[in-house]
């Protein structure tokens, strides 16, 4: 039964899927022998098992090829869209509605900066709504001289759920 959250391709190569094709093809080359000579020379049941064969590596190898390319997207998707303003009131930043923003506790915004990425806040989530969530300021490495309210500014603001353990040394909320 096809799965209505699946389009077309992702149920093609899904495993079951992979595995009824195994079997089709196993079952037509059965049949095929039935009706072939195959005490000649040279056997059609060999041309059949190598053909059977490929195409069994051939189907697999699309399967792995189509799990890295989905793998590799998905590792993409590891940082949110750019806040769209800044509250100074409350510190808080407020950010379009999306999956990312419910699946982590603390979150760490970086400034994109010509070839690298700078730790500027570590923020929690605040509140969250129907369509826009506000994450706080934890904590302000003092990036910016005045906070953030330009779009331009808040444009190079990248959202991650990552820190890298070399950031770990600079994180100390004892100094505030």
């Amino acid at each position: 039964m096809l799965n209505k959250n699946l389009d077309w391709k992702d149920y093609f190569f899904s495993h079951i899927t992979i595995a009824y094709a195994i079997g089709v093809i196993g079952v037509i080359s059965s049949v095929t022998t039935v009706f072939l000579d195959t005490s000649t020379e040279l056997s059609i049941k060999y041309f059949l098992f190598i053909i059977f064969l490929f195409l069994t590596i051939f189907i697999l190898l699309i399967k792995i090829i189509k799990d890295l390319i989905n793998s590799k997207n998905e590792n993409k998707l590891s940082s949110g869209a750019p806040p769209v303003s800044y509250s100074e009131a409350n510190k808080t930043f407020l950010f379009k509605k999306q999956p990312f923003y419910s699946k982590s506790v603390v979150y760490f915004i970086y400034v994109e900066e010509s070839l690298a990425e700078r730790l500027a806040y570590i923020v929690v989530p605040y509140y969250e709504q129907e369509t826009v969530v506000q994450l706080q300021v934890l904590k302000d490495f003092k990036i910016f001289d005045t906070p953030p309210k330009e779009a331009e500014t808040l444009s190079k603001l990248v959202v991650k759920d990552q820190l890298s353990v070399t950031l770990l040394n600079e994180i100390s909320f004892d100094n505030e």
